[in-house]
């Protein structure tokens, strides 16, 4: 055999067959300014992170004008973000959505222009009443924001001042409504527990407690007064705390607690929250420990109204089990039982349509005007109480509640029935000592839905994409997405049901879960069923901003 032919041919061929050509490579350019000045931002980081491949990224620092450029980027979708003095922000971003660059033929990648927020901060001085500071005093900043769709009062952040009872609370949103609220302790404080052998006039006159204050100094959260930042701006602000005499709250009849019943005494934890403006609770200090004759205490606390929650766990481990909340007014020393705590529970099971085993599956409860949640875990047979379990055992707190599933992406509620509660508008409504008893239907047929965002018949990017059920037969989740650079948009976790599509232009910070914002966009929305018949992409005609 000749080989050196062999090798020729196989040449030849080579060279007569077609060399694919290279994918073709695009650029992603623009420029980074102040929101507020539109002034260009230097050396903020840019970051950029290919969609279907979250492993490939590539960043850069803007140069003294601003602006960016990545080069030899393949077609495809990328999450774009930038990051100034240590605060990072999606392009467009709202909530969790922001605007994808999309790259490919006929596409306008280069020209983006990324406009990032001028935050404002505050500087907070903490003083008690002869004008000395207020050293490691725990400062709570709470705001008003849209949630999930819901206009909620959000935790944002927690500090604590330093020894000149100072502190900044820095990377703060412009135009959000914030509230402060201060909790300390005088360092001179003392229980009245004491050490052996303790003088207890001199004790009891140094058990002292600073109230709950809010900003500007009221013990109200009613009365407290909001605090709006325009951008950039670092405003400067003091609070004065005044000491008054401790109270005491006592807690007996704890079950387990017998000296000769060792193998069946358990440990006792308390959770003590205040609740503070719109509604929304927050833990304060305190120390609690179960005294020589059986009962609990808590110390540390000012007078005032307080939620005080009671868990025990077993000295041989295993899950906590709550004992209960009360709520507790209290103006001087204060006793309670266990017995008289209200027994509100929530309880029930969980079934999947079809058969099958809830695996991991747990029920959530969640408080549109707060966004507290509790989660009640389904067991293997699917039965699940939001009693158990729950860390420091807080129980479910009167409130109206959403009824979703947590820890799926496959399954979603498809019905609910509720003995002991009214359940309507999607809302359970928990009353203080009821005992509620749901049952869920979880179905599967969660998918997506792929379309894309017009004006005019030319794609509009950032706009708000909206699914909103028609009925109850979708369940109580909205799917939302954000178009893209190109108009394109997915909206995921879509489950089968009738519901209105719409897209609203510059939609940040809509509170749409308010039927009253909500209703002017649905004359304009149009119906769609899903699963779909026929085409697989929709597309939605943006709607101005009202």
């Amino acid at each position: 055999m000749n080989l050196w032919w062999m090798g020729a041919a196989v040449a030849a061929m080579l060279a007569a067959a077609p060399v694919p050509s290279p994918a073709p490579k695009y650029t992603i350019s623009g420029v980074v300014v102040n929101e507020h000045t539109n002034q260009p931002i230097r050396r903020a980081l840019v970051t950029i992170m290919e969609n279907d491949h979250p492993d490939r990224t590539a960043a850069l620092y803007t140069a003294a004008d601003g602006r960016f450029t990545f080069t030899d980027v393949p077609a495809g979708k990328f999450t774009m973000q930038a990051a100034v003095h240590g605060v990072e922000r999606l392009l467009d971003q709202d909530e969790g959505f922001s605007t994808g660059i999309v790259t490919g033929p006929g596409l306008d990648s280069e020209h983006v222009v990324f406009r990032f927020p001028a935050m404002a901060s505050i500087g907070l001085k903490i003083q008690d009443d002869q004008g000395e500071p207020v050293p490691n005093a725990q400062v709570f900043v709470f705001g008003e924001r849209v949630n999930n769709g819901w206009q909620q009062m959000n935790f944002i952040e927690q500090s604590t001042s330093d020894n000149e009872g100072e502190t900044r609370l820095a990377h703060l949103e412009p135009g959000t409504r914030y509230y402060l609220a201060v909790s300390a302790r005088p360092w001179y404080a003392q229980d009245r527990t004491g050490m052996p052998n303790a003088d207890q006039a001199e004790l009891a006159s140094l058990d002292v407690a600073y109230p709950l204050t809010y900003y500007p100094n009221t013990q109200s959260a009613e009365a407290a007064a909001p605090i709006t930042l325009g951008p950039g701006e670092r405003a400067t602000l003091q609070m004065t705390l005044h000491a008054v005499p401790a109270v005491k709250i006592s807690i007996d009849g704890l079950p387990g607690t017998a000296e000769d019943q060792p193998e069946r005494r358990h440990m006792v934890r308390s959770f003590v929250e205040a609740v503070g403006p719109g509604g929304l609770r927050f833990m304060v200090n305190t120390f609690g420990y179960q005294a020589g004759d059986g009962d609990f205490e808590i110390h540390g606390l000012a007078p005032g109204s307080y939620l005080v929650s009671l868990s025990r766990f077993g000295m041989r481990g295993g899950m906590p089990q709550a004992l209960g909340t009360a709520r507790v007014n209290a103006s001087g020393d204060t006793r309670i039982s266990v017995n008289d705590l209200p027994k509100t529970s929530v309880s029930g099971k969980l079934t999947i349509e079809g058969g099958g085993t809830p695996n991991g599956l747990a029920v959530w409860l969640t408080e549109p005007a707060t966004g507290s949640t509790a989660m009640c875990r389904a067991a293997h047979d699917g039965a699940f109480d939001c009693r158990e379990g729950r860390g420091f055992g807080a129980v479910v707190e009167p409130a109206r509640y959403q009824i979703r599933l947590a820890n799926t992406n496959e399954y979603y509620v498809k019905s609910v029935s509720v003995q002991g509660a009214r359940y309507a508008g999607q809302l359970l409504d928990v009353r203080e000592g009821a005992s509620i008893t749901l049952a869920v239907v979880a179905a599967k047929g969660v998918g997506k839905l792929d379309g894309i965002a017009l004006r005019d018949g030319k794609p509009v990017p950032g706009a708000m994409v909206l699914l909103v059920p028609r009925d109850d037969s979708s369940g109580v989740d909205v799917p939302r997405d954000q178009s893209d650079s190109d108009g394109t948009f997915t909206l995921p976790n879509v489950h089968p049901g009738h519901y209105y599509l719409l897209a609203i232009d510059h939609g940040h910070n809509l509170a749409y879960r308010n039927p009253r914002v909500l209703a002017p966009y649905l004359a304009n929305a149009q119906k769609l069923d899903v699963p779909l018949l026929g085409a697989q992409r929709v597309s939605v005609n943006v709607q101005p901003r009202q």
